[in-house]
């Protein structure tokens, strides 16, 4: 048993990775009536930060505030409400908003009819609500990401990576990833991946979500190394069923500078963020672990 189907005639190694990203893709979006209006979303827009270690984002919605300087504006009338000025102490931030109190209580520019707090902070703040009609971005289900994995056995000095040697530029190019047509191809639907991580309705992930892909290296290298190649598997990280802080989002800004006044557009981004994970061990034929596995077999007999 220890020999045959333990393999207690090998070394084992554990598998040494490092993975690369690179996402592909263009969406257009026309939201009239927000902040965003008509535009071209591409890769340097949706993907934040460009890299990251064994991971990757891609935006699926937005809360976009354009154009904002320092200077002192009306508070959220959620966050900091009020009736008069004594409800604004003055140098008192709001924690759970943009800024620091004035000390005066103002009309609000949100809503009619309410008075917030004065503060000063990037104004104007922002409004903090997604564009209506779910996913902004529902052609992310079309873009591709590129996964390079580079691995090593060090106990065996062999080296792979996922990128096969059979593929061309053209066919590198042109190839997704399937499992029953082209498990080897390194390139990946992002619809694909999530309907392999059980994710039917793309609108359902519209605030953010977590999936892991998992890319394992098992290997016999009894066998040529030719033969030491992947297996991918795919699954969501977070609960949709949870009603709290539900999804992923983070918030981002552009600056620049007009007239030596510094402005920026800040950005609240939801999304998908795609952590991978490589696993992996490999066997390789070995006099002593095989002498040593008989001997203790024999003496158990005797």
């Amino acid at each position: 048993w220890v020999v045959v189907y333990k393999k207690g005639y090998q070394d084992f190694d554990d598998v040494v990775s490092g993975v690369t990203t690179k996402v592909k893709g263009v969406q257009y979006t026309n939201l009239t009536g927000t902040s965003i209006g008509a535009r071209i979303w591409d890769v340097a827009d949706y993907v934040v930060p460009p890299q990251e270690n064994n991971a990757f984002f891609i935006t699926t919605n937005a809360v976009v505030t354009r154009d904002q300087t320092q200077g002192a504006c009306d508070e959220d009338p959620s966050v900091a409400p009020c009736f008069s000025d004594a409800d604004c102490p003055a140098g008192k931030p709001q924690m759970l908003g943009n800024g620091v109190n004035t000390g005066r209580c103002v009309p609000s520019s949100q809503a009619p009819n309410k008075t917030s707090c004065e503060i000063l902070a990037w104004c104007p703040v922002e409004v903090d609500q997604l564009p209506a009609g779910g996913t902004m971005f529902p052609e992310a289900v079309n873009f591709t990401v590129l996964i390079k994995d580079s691995i090593e056995f060090p106990l065996f000095g062999v080296k792979r990576r996922n990128v096969l040697d059979y593929y061309n530029s053209s066919q590198l190019q042109n190839c997704v990833y399937n499992p029953d047509t082209d498990m080897y191809c390194p390139v990946f639907r992002i619809g694909d991946i999530l309907k392999l991580a059980g994710i039917d309705n793309f609108t359902k992930i519209a605030t953010g979500g977590v999936v892991s892909i998992t890319v394992n290296w098992d290997c016999n290298l009894d066998w040529d190394a030719s033969y030491c190649n992947p297996t991918y598997r795919f699954r969501r990280l977070d609960d949709e069923n949870t009603k709290i802080a539900k999804g992923w989002n983070f918030r981002y800004a552009n600056y620049y500078r007009i007239n030596d006044t510094d402005h920026r557009t800040l950005i609240k981004a939801y999304g998908l963020r795609f952590v991978v994970y490589v696993t992996g061990r490999a066997g390789r034929f070995n006099v002593i672990p095989l002498t040593m596995n008989l001997g203790s077999g024999l003496a158990l007999l005797g």
